[in-house]
């Protein structure tokens, strides 16, 4: 019985291998659905899809407001939005920086931080 014991505190510890391999398979099961949205459509969906359309306008329109905004209802929507973070957007677009990664990357340094005195 002690030759047992002495052998079973010589082999290695497996559960942390186990955990880490667990951890891993987690990882790639859940990046799937993670990522799913962000390879199937070049915009964002839902309401930021709106605001990256919008920008998209300015950016082609050589920086100039449109009237409207297409795809929003019958006809579209009239452009009546506050431009300044529109006109930040179109600026990046125009730098060859995608929407989703403005939206991903760039938003965080421009949203207001607790404690900033903004919110």
């Amino acid at each position: 019985m002690r030759y047992l014991t002495s052998l079973k505190n010589k082999l290695p510890d497996l559960s942390l291998w186990i955990k880490t391999v667990w951890l891993a398979v987690l990882f790639c099961i859940s990046s799937v659905f993670l990522f799913y949205n962000a390879f199937r459509f070049s915009l964002p969906i839902a309401y930021a899809g709106m605001y990256t359309l919008m920008a998209e306008q300015i950016a082609d329109g050589g920086f100039s407001l449109p009237m409207q905004v297409p795809y929003y209802g019958p006809g579209g929507i009239p452009f009546a939005y506050p431009p300044l973070a529109l006109y930040v957007m179109a600026v990046f677009l125009k730098l060859s920086v995608s929407a989703i990664a403005y939206q991903n990357n760039f938003l965080f340094f421009l949203t207001p931080k607790k404690g900033s005195g903004f919110v």
